[in-house]
């Protein structure tokens, strides 16, 4: 059985203290001071087998109901068990939870061996040790020694002393070469002897501490010497090393004398000529493609034939085609608002019919309505009148778009027989084309500019979470107009005002 490690929490003096005796020596030391616990501890071992005694002189320092020894064995086997004991009458032997545990468990770990034996085997103190020796020294027959050896489990004593003896003598024989004291003191005295020798005399140390000091005050000397020339020898290398630069100097100020007063540039000069060339160069290149764009249009112009009656019309021409192009316009513009006129109508018509279907237009002022209404009729009085504006304004427009469109078509007719065209509405195209400056630049330019809003608007229509079309399908949504937005506006907010 082995002892794996025991704790005495508390136990003696000790509060908690654990003894660790783990590994694979089956064999350990416990020293110390005296009065450092080394005897309670062997109480206590017997203890932890044997339970604590009801009067023990181990609760000196705590009430005996709290001592508590833990432990943990092994036997042979393999076999391990952790417990501890208390300190009572009853359930002393329990597990390390506390919990009462069998006593027979333990007597497996201790092979049956009673309190009696474990002490005159193991547990056996100093006192029982000097008692035992007392009894052999004072002679007390072959009882006593039988009695001592069959208590401590020594075999064999007699043979024991035997040899003691035998040992004793052999160690301080007297002025015999064989003994070890005497050889060993024999050995001691030679080497001794080899120490004086081997040590230094007080003058030769003397000496070679004198050598030391001489040689380490010529050191500094040569020390300081080779700092000074080797400063000297640094001065001479770098006046040596600068007679390049100084002749090269000298030749710099020469030729600055020779330039005489210059101007002192900016810093940063050299880098702001250095793009000041490169745009010359790019600026020489667009002029060049610029020239030779003008000589082409100038060739081109020289080519061009105009009739003389274009010549005599140029005033006429000119004028047809200002008005031209803004008959495109209204052309293109018409059928918005002929559409524009027809929900401006239709809406008039869903009005008077929402007031009182069989009743005239013109009849309406002598039926009597509710508050509400009067409010939703006000409200669509001041419409109708906005509206009948603007019927008379878009028919306005429609007239003097008539017009336009029958002058201009007037003006086509006199263009068929080849009167519409002069070579000075030619050269005032051809001068608004220069003064745009270069075509494809701007045609690149604005084709940026284009990608640009693309990318803008798909960015925003990612926004909308219920937008599914793009750009193009957005383009060809068919809108209701705006008058129609707000028509269906005011009848949602006139709904709501009933319903509150």
């Amino acid at each position: 059985m082995k002892i794996i490690w025991m704790g005495l929490k508390p136990y003696g003096p000790f509060i908690d203290k654990t003894i660790n005796f783990e590994g694979r020596e089956n064999f350990h030391i416990v020293y110390g001071h005296n009065e450092s616990g080394k005897t309670t501890t062997l109480r206590a071992v017997k203890s932890l087998f044997f339970g604590i005694k009801e009067r023990t002189a181990d609760s000196f320092k705590f009430d005996g109901n709290k001592l508590r020894i833990f432990a943990k064995i092994e036997n042979s086997s393999g076999e391990s068990l952790v417990f501890q004991r208390r300190k009572g009458h009853s359930k002393t032997f329990l597990d390390e939870n506390g919990n009462e545990l069998d006593i027979s468990i333990l007597k497996k770990f201790i092979y049956g061996l009673d309190e009696s034996s474990f002490v005159n085997m193991f547990g056996f103190s100093r006192d029982d040790l000097v008692n035992g020796g007392k009894d052999i020294v004072l002679g007390k027959g072959d009882i006593g020694q039988s009695l001592f050896a069959a208590g401590t489990g020594i075999g064999g004593f007699r043979k024991i002393l035997k040899d003691l003896e035998e040992e004793s003598q052999n160690l301080f024989k007297k002025r015999s070469p064989t003994s070890l004291i005497n050889k060993y003191v024999s050995e001691y005295e030679s080497l001794k002897k080899k120490i004086n020798d081997i040590l230094l005399q007080p003058k030769i140390w003397t000496e070679h501490e004198e050598n030391l000091k001489n040689a380490e005050a010529k050191k500094i000397f040569l020390n300081r010497n080779i700092d000074s020339f080797s400063a000297k020898l640094n001065k001479f290398k770098r006046i040596s090393d600068a007679l390049p630069i100084i002749a090269e100097r000298k030749n710099l100020i020469q030729k600055k004398d020779a330039l005489g007063e210059t101007l002192i540039l900016r810093k940063d000069f050299k880098e702001e000529r250095i793009n000041l060339m490169r745009d010359l160069d790019v600026s020489s290149v667009e002029a060049n493609k610029i020239k030779e764009k003008i000589e082409n249009l100038e060739a081109n112009i020289k080519k061009i034939v105009i009739p003389e009656k274009f010549i005599e019309n140029r005033k006429l021409i000119d004028d047809i085609y200002v008005r031209f192009g803004s008959y495109l316009k209204e052309t293109k513009d018409l059928p918005a608002l002929l559409s524009q006129r027809d929900e401006l109508i239709v809406e008039i018509k869903y009005l008077s019919s929402q007031i009182r279907p069989e009743t005239p237009l013109d009849e309406t002022s002598q039926l009597t309505v509710s508050l509400q209404k009067s409010k939703s009729i006000s409200s669509l009085a001041n419409k109708y009148i906005k509206l009948e504006d603007k019927i008379s304004e878009i028919s306005d427009v429609i007239n003097k778009t008539n017009l336009k469109a029958l002058s201009a078509k007037n003006k086509l007719k006199e263009t068929e027989n080849g009167e519409y065209f002069n070579n000075d509405r030619l050269k005032k195209i051809l001068s608004n084309i220069q003064k745009d400056g270069d075509l494809e630049k701007v045609l690149y330019k604005k084709t940026e500019e284009l990608k640009k809003a693309e990318n803008s608007c798909s960015i925003e229509l990612s926004k909308l979470p219920l937008c599914r079309w793009n750009i193009e399908e957005i383009e060809k949504l068919k809108l209701p107009l705006i008058e129609t937005v707000e028509r269906y506006e005011n009848e949602f907010e006139n709904t709501d005002a009933e319903i509150i």
